[in-house]
Order: C-alpha cells, then sequence, then structure tokens
C-alpha cells in the first residue's frame, strides 16, 4: 500500500477510535465515582514515587483507548442513525432531500445527477430508501478515493471527524447511565456535576456528528460530480 494512502487510515483510527475511546478512559472513574484514578495515576509514577510519562505507559493507554473505542463503535453508529438522525434531520437527510423532493443545500444541477444516477440502478428517486442513498455515497466515496489520494485524505479527514463525534457522544452517554445505574444501586454517591457535563457532551456529540456527516455528504457529491462531468 502506497505511503499517502497509509496515512489516512492512521488518521481514521486515532480520531474516530482513539479520541474517544481516551473520554470513555476518563469517564469511566468519574462515573464510578471511586478513587479509580488512583490506579490509572500509577501507570505514570517513578520507582521514587514521582510523575513519569513513560512509552510504556502512553502505549497501554492508548491500546485501552483503542479497545475502547472499538466497543464504542456499535453504540455510536446505532446513536447516529436513530438518536442524531431525529434531533438533527436536516444534517442527515441531504441526499433524502435532493432524491426525493428534488431540494436541500446541493445545486439544482447535482440533484438532477443523483436522481439519474438512482434512475440507473434501478432505483425510483421519490421512493429510495436510507439504505440506498448510503450505499450510493459511500460507493461514490471509494471511487473518489482510490482516484485521488490528496481528495482521498480530506474526506477521510471529515468522516473521521463525524464518527469521532458520535463517539464521544456514546461515551458520554454511557458512562451517564452507568452513573444513574449505580445511583440507583446505592453503589456510589451522585455527582451532579458529572451527570451534567456527560448530558452536554452527549448532545454536542450529536450535534458536531450530524454537522460534520452533513459537510461528508457534500463534499463526497461535489467531488463524484465533478469527477464525472469534467
Amino acid at each position: 500500500m502506497e505511503p499517502l494512502q497509509l496515512i489516512p487510515l492512521a488518521y481514521y483510527d486515532l480520531i474516530s477510535r482513539v479520541l474517544p475511546g481516551l473520554v470513555l478512559v476518563v469517564c469511566l472513574p468519574l462515573s464510578l465515582n471511586t478513587t479509580i484514578w488512583g490506579a490509572w495515576s500509577r501507570l505514570f509514577q517513578g520507582s521514587a514515587g514521582q510523575t513519569v510519562i513513560n512509552s510504556p505507559s502512553l502505549a497501554i493507554v492508548l491500546v485501552l483507548a483503542y479497545i475502547a473505542g472499538q466497543i464504542l463503535a456499535p453504540i455510536s453508529d446505532w446513536l447516529e442513525r436513530h438518536v442524531g438522525a431525529a434531533l438533527f434531520s436536516s444534517s442527515h437527510s441531504v441526499l433524502q432531500c435532493a432524491a426525493r423532493a428534488d431540494q436541500g443545500p446541493l445545486p439544482a444541477t447535482v440533484r438532477q445527477f443523483i436522481r439519474k444516477h438512482l434512475e440507473t440502478r434501478g432505483v425510483r428517486p421519490k421512493e429510495s430508501s436510507p439504505q440506498d442513498l448510503e450505499m450510493m455515497l459511500f460507493e461514490w466515496y471509494d471511487t473518489v478515493r482510490l482516484d485521488s489520494p490528496d481528495v482521498a485524505a480530506r474526506l477521510t479527514k471529515i468522516r473521521a471527524e463525524y464518527r469521532m463525534y458520535s463517539g464521544i457522544c456514546a461515551a458520554s452517554a454511557a458512562t451517564g447511565v452507568l452513573h444513574v445505574a449505580l445511583l440507583a444501586l446505592r453503589i456510589c454517591p451522585l455527582n451532579i456535576g458529572f451527570l451534567i457535563s456527560a448530558a452536554v457532551m452527549s448532545i454536542v456529540g450529536l450535534w458536531g456528528g450530524a454537522r460534520m456527516y452533513k459537510m461528508f455528504q457534500v463534499s463526497v457529491v461535489s467531488h463524484y460530480y465533478t469527477r464525472k462531468t469534467l
């Protein structure tokens, strides 16, 4: 694989997996409201008790964050498709508006291009499902990505960022629910500051993910349209 193709892939894992995983690693002890912070801090303590940030400790944290990010992925995907799409429908329905109602942020010529492409696939634009449009979007994304490494890097960055926001939302929501469950079971005391922070981060994560997903749709369609028409 070419180096320019490896860089976007590594960037995608770092942004969309490791960063949400780090949020989970940080929020989990807060949701438990215990002294687990001491266990994390001991990773960075030397033999004399001083705080030492070394390569093995950082490697452990990054591996744990990556694993946590992978665990969060299906949760964030569900939240993005069901909760985010319901709360911020205009950002998630760029292609649906173009195909079904011939309206939305895309230019009229691009909307017509989308409708004609659907017809060539045997799909009536007004009856196109979200699955039809998502499949078409990622086929176009793969086509553009293989044709131009420079464009691929930009599109992969946008995709990684909307997945990052969804992952942060999942991490915040999961730890917030965990804290409420532990509170109901009287295992830990109420941490109202943490609950408010988790709720705010969840909403901001959904909003940020919807915003970046809209940008991803517009960018992929625009690049593919330019490639096919020029």
